[in-house]
């Protein structure tokens, strides 16, 4: 595959359930103004904090997996609306497994929920890319570290930026 446009990265950390719906709506509007805005310029990737329950789809190329929680609360149905219109689809749950990408998990109180998302314009879902998440201790978060892998792809030479790898094992090492 080959990138012909450049690719903005947003990050986001919608409201939590101490808000309104109304407010929970204006957020994702004003996300909604921000994707189509940023598109203008190439394709638009949004990760984060969602902090919905979008479920899981019947379909294969619904803008939700089919691998996903079973779980679709009022945040997640916004989180729908918000991604049909701009050609967004969330990558996880997207590959079969025994049970759903937890990105939050609090072993107190026995609960496990997927709110964080990777979401990508559909043309990328093509490219067999990946959601890891991983059970590493961030600090104080029940959220667990959630990244997206691309395979390699061929950047025209005139675009080609230094590219970053993460090492995350270090994230663990306490002298970090």
């Amino acid at each position: 595959a080959k990138i012909k446009q450049a690719v903005m990265i947003g990050c986001v950390y919608m409201p939590t359930g101490h808000t309104t719906k109304k407010e929970v709506e204006k957020a994702f509007n004003q996300l909604k103004r921000d994707v189509k805005c940023f598109s203008k310029q190439g394709q638009v990737v949004v990760v984060g904090d969602y902090n919905a329950r979008v479920g899981k789809s019947a379909f294969e190329n619904d803008v939700v997996g089919q691998y996903g929680e079973e779980v679709l609360n009022a945040r997640g149905q916004l989180m729908v609306e918000f991604l049909k219109p701009t050609n967004l689809a969330a990558v996880n749950g997207r590959y079969p497994s025994s049970e759903p990408q937890w990105t939050r998990e609090d072993v107190c109180k026995g609960e496990r929920s997927v709110l964080d998302y990777v979401v990508v314009p559909h043309e990328m879902l093509v490219l067999n890319s990946m959601v890891h998440v991983e059970g590493v201790d961030v600090g104080s978060s029940d959220h667990k570290l959630v990244w997206y892998e691309v395979p390699k792809v061929k950047v025209p030479k005139e675009k080609r930026r230094k590219i970053f790898k993460w090492r995350v094992e270090k994230l663990q090492d306490p002298e970090i």
